[in-house]
């Protein structure tokens, strides 16, 4: 729970570095970036790994490693 977690962050005195979002614009997989008071950033996310990935390629097919030119 992306909200509930970073209530807590803010109650430690770290802060949302933008409004929390939704991955590729997908509802149900929000994140958000904080930074704590020593201005350490990380990433919340409330959806795993792999779900992640899914709903990035669903909207941009073109990020899988097969259609990587190099």
């Amino acid at each position: 729970d992306v909200a509930a977690t970073l209530a807590k962050v803010e109650a430690a005195g770290g802060r949302a570095r933008f409004p929390i979002g939704n991955v590729a614009g997908k509802e149900g997989a929000h994140f958000v970036y904080c930074e704590d008071p020593d201005g350490n950033v990380f990433e919340l996310l409330d959806t795993t790994h792999a779900e992640t990935v899914k709903v990035i390629l669903s909207v941009a097919p073109d990020a899988a490693p097969e259609n990587w030119k190099g």
